[in-house]
């Protein structure tokens, strides 16, 4: 991992293809998500508080930290994907958006 003068290290994780083996991949990103210290936020997501008018200043600093580590996290997972995944995944989360329960 090599840090280019900013905050985020270049992920050491190939990218998935679509073709390849998922697992080693998916594996692969669990690794480098628990190294960066993501995991929490990746796997168990978090509350967003919205409005932070109301929030203690420890909340206020916990939420920034936790929308960082999901932004970053998302990135290094659009990163690590072929353009054509992505076009899936994006037209699966839209449908999933806009479906009628």
């Amino acid at each position: 991992m090599v840090n280019r003068g900013n905050d985020f290290p270049q992920c050491p994780v190939g990218k998935f293809d679509g073709k390849g083996n998922f697992q080693y991949w998916r594996s692969q990103m669990v690794l480098f998500f628990k190294i960066m210290e993501y995991t929490e936020v990746v796997i168990n997501g978090f509350t967003d508080l919205g409005d932070q008018a109301n929030l203690t200043r420890d909340q206020r600093e916990e939420l920034v930290r936790n929308r960082k580590k999901d932004c970053r996290a998302l990135m290094y997972i659009y990163r690590a994907i072929d353009y054509e995944v992505y076009e899936k995944l994006h037209l699966l989360q839209h449908r999933r958006r806009h479906e009628i329960v």
